[in-house]
């Protein structure tokens, strides 16, 4: 299988064709021809074979949806490949090919052209999957953290085909860290 990461157990991937996509709205979705008979479910990443996409939302039999990196409703976990330093990517709604890079704090060592990918900090996606590459930041008077724009890997005005990603030990992990979090409530 031609996949877009280092084989691995801990995730599924499932080729699909993108059969709707905004860039133009507000909020831009993605709709996928592949369902829940494919074996689609909620809170699963998309990815092209340029860099990160999105996350499904919602599944039919034969469809899905999902949100794009274009929708402020949505961010992501992501890190500067460089040096690890990581924050959440947020779209503001006006430039397709542009994300902010948030929390990064003025210590940290910036390029134009650094490359970020994703954290791994969330159960949807892998560590290390490419999202961009800085674009251009800034250091705002007053502020601890940079202002940083993120020109995507992907082209998301030309995806056809996209991997979905299930990660098959999602609930596993998820049952162990609210576990945690409940013992520490009874303390």
């Amino acid at each position: 299988a031609n996949s877009l990461v280092e084989p691995d157990t801990t995730f599924r991937f499932t080729q699909a064709r993108v059969i709707n996509n905004s860039v133009n709205k507000q909020h831009n979705y993605i709709t996928l021809n592949k369902g829940r008979k494919d074996g689609i479910k909620p809170d699963q990443g998309i990815l092209s074979p340029q860099g990160i996409v999105g996350v499904v939302t919602s599944v039919s039999e034969s469809y899905s949806t999902g949100l794009s990196l274009l929708n402020p409703r949505w961010s992501v976990s992501a890190k500067l490949q460089k040096s690890g330093f990581y924050g959440s990517l947020s779209w503001n709604g006006e430039d397709y090919q542009l994300l902010d890079l948030l929390e990064i704090p003025f210590h940290v060592k910036l390029a134009v052209g650094d490359t970020i990918v994703t954290s791994g900090h969330s159960s949807i996606f892998p560590e290390g999957l490419l999202i961009g590459v800085v674009e251009e930041y800034a250091q705002p008077e007053g502020e601890n953290y940079y202002d940083i724009k993120v020109r995507l890997a992907t082209n998301f005005k030309s995806i056809r085909y996209v991997e979905v990603i299930e990660n098959l030990k999602k609930d596993e992990l998820e049952n162990l860290e609210n576990s945690i979090k409940d013992g520490q409530d009874t303390n």
